[in-house]
């Protein structure tokens, strides 16, 4: 693709008087040292690539970062990254077996990717290394955790817990950040999103 780039660019170039031998090998599609830096020169100008907010930077979370408990001997989380900007989130999740999610509905799409165990999503299970794209508007019966099991999950935004008298819970990118902070000062932690198990 670059190789008939530079030839078409350089075949419509007016030039000193090319010699034939180099024309030919431009009809052939050889890209030729003089016909790169022709190109630079004249069809690509360099352009300023730093960014202008000089405080971006990678965020790293370690492999000995705590897991945070959200329910007592049965459910905690390492909260990876929230955006602010977006609303989206990523977490780890780790449920002892029979750990049961309340029902709850996705106010926008979601990826979950098993690291191990097993997990009870809606009338299927998902098996250690299975990935499960869940989109926006879903709605989830409990979520059982049926061995120990470790989960990466990808939340594009918001997810309501609810029960049969109605909304009992908002989960989003403002509460893990704040259980994040409060994990930090030894504050409680707890989700209240458990079905009670």
């Amino acid at each position: 693709m670059f190789s008939a780039l530079i030839s078409n660019a350089l075949m419509n170039t007016r030039s000193n008087g090319p010699d034939i031998f180099t024309y030919q090998q431009r009809q052939k599609g050889v890209v030729l040292p003089q016909d790169i830096q022709l190109y630079r020169e004249n069809l690509m100008p360099l352009q300023e690539i730093n960014p202008i907010n000089d405080q971006l930077a990678d965020i790293i979370v370690r492999a000995d970062e705590p897991w945070i408990e959200t329910e007592p001997g049965k459910a905690w989380v390492k909260v990876l990254w929230t955006g602010a900007e977006t609303g989206r989130w990523v977490v780890l999740f780790r449920w002892n077996k029979g750990y049961v999610a309340a029902p709850h509905k996705h106010l926008s799409d979601a990826h979950t990717y098993i690291l191990k165990g097993k997990l009870k999503v809606r009338d299927g299970v998902l098996n250690t290394g299975d990935y499960d794209y869940e989109p926006n508007g879903v709605l989830h019966g409990k979520t059982e955790a049926l061995e120990d099991t470790e989960y990466l999950f990808i939340c594009e935004g918001p997810i309501v817990f609810f029960d049969k008298d109605g909304l009992t819970n908002y989960l989003s990118w403002e509460e893990w950040a704040r259980m994040k902070e409060a994990a930090k000062a030894g504050q409680d932690t707890a989700l209240n999103v458990s079905a009670g198990s």
